[in-house]
């Protein structure tokens, strides 16, 4: 079990089968501004491999500092899935990232959804990255209208208000600052 870069292929070949699948359309960048923050050194398209077979992916923002990333996209592909790849990919990403402070993690908050499915289902996912090893953080908010809750895998214990300006300094790269204003409202509770 190793997690590689995905190589331009392996990329369009995921966005296009898996992305389009596993997320929401308007919860999906466009795979030119993928490529264009990849080329900037802004972000990270990881892949998790059992032998030969990819069996999972994961993309980050990344800050420049070494200082935090954002787990922008992760998902075990579905015959997978249930099988322990969940974990092992995050330890595998967490030791491929272990220059870094922590990686950040967004997930719905359960207390908005709308229905007890969904808050069943956004429920699991917490729990998953908190017996995972993740650190709920007192940062929350509406990234374009979805509230979500910020989770946290420290390689360095951080504070939590250098975690929502680290947040606020991700969504500048991924969309700009101008943008970032009207869409993206995080604080602290």
């Amino acid at each position: 079990m190793h997690c590689q870069n995905l190589t331009p292929e392996q990329r369009a070949y995921v966005y296009e089968t898996h992305m389009t699948r596993d997320f929401p359309k308007n919860e999906l960048k466009p795979s030119a501004m993928i490529e264009r923050l990849i080329e900037a050194g802004s972000y990270d398209c990881l892949g998790l491999f059992d032998g030969e077979t990819m069996v999972g992916y994961a993309y980050f923002t990344k800050l420049p500092d070494n200082g935090h990333l954002l787990l922008d996209y992760y998902a075990i592909l579905p015959e997978n899935r249930n099988a322990g790849y969940g974990g092992r990919f995050l330890a595998e990403f967490s030791a491929h990232y272990s220059d870094y402070q922590g990686i950040l993690v967004e997930i719905e908050d359960p207390d908005y959804a709308d229905t007890d499915a969904e808050r069943t289902l956004q429920l699991r996912r917490q729990g998953f990255y908190l017996r995972s090893g993740l650190r709920k953080t007192s940062v929350y908010g509406k990234v374009f209208t979805v509230p979500f809750r910020i989770l946290v895998l420290e390689h360095e214990q951080t504070d939590d208000r250098l975690l929502l300006d680290r947040m606020n300094a991700l969504y500048d790269l991924m969309t700009g600052q101008e943008r970032r204003l009207k869409n993206v409202f995080l604080k602290i509770d």
